[in-house]
């Protein structure tokens, strides 16, 4: 439904799917990998948006390691609905110089 109301919807959904199995596989994914990478990324979408309402809580953040165009489109609110104002998003990477881990 969401790709009939907004046609932007769908390539972002493809590509923020391309981008996770090109960080996870050598050489480029197939059209057949990414179709079926998709359903995960759709899964998650209501992660993204709202977690306190699926979970109870009051707040929440969703943490990765990397952004895409979907998430970053999604939180700067270019697209036809917005994430709760309880629902927050972090890029998480290693401190600079440093390898991510404890000493």
């Amino acid at each position: 439904m969401a790709a009939r109301c907004y046609p932007g919807f769908r390539d972002l959904c493809l590509d923020a799917s391309r981008c996770v199995l090109a960080h996870r596989m050598p050489g480029e994914p197939t059209e057949d990998q990414v179709g079926e990478a998709v359903r995960y990324f759709l899964a998650d979408i209501p992660l993204l948006v709202d977690t306190p309402q699926i979970t109870g809580a009051e707040t929440s953040v969703y943490v990765y390691h990397r952004t895409t165009p979907f998430v970053e489109a999604l939180f700067e609110h270019r697209l036809p609905w917005s994430p709760s104002p309880h629902q927050g998003y972090v890029v998480l990477r290693p401190a600079a110089g440093g390898e991510g881990r404890p000493g």
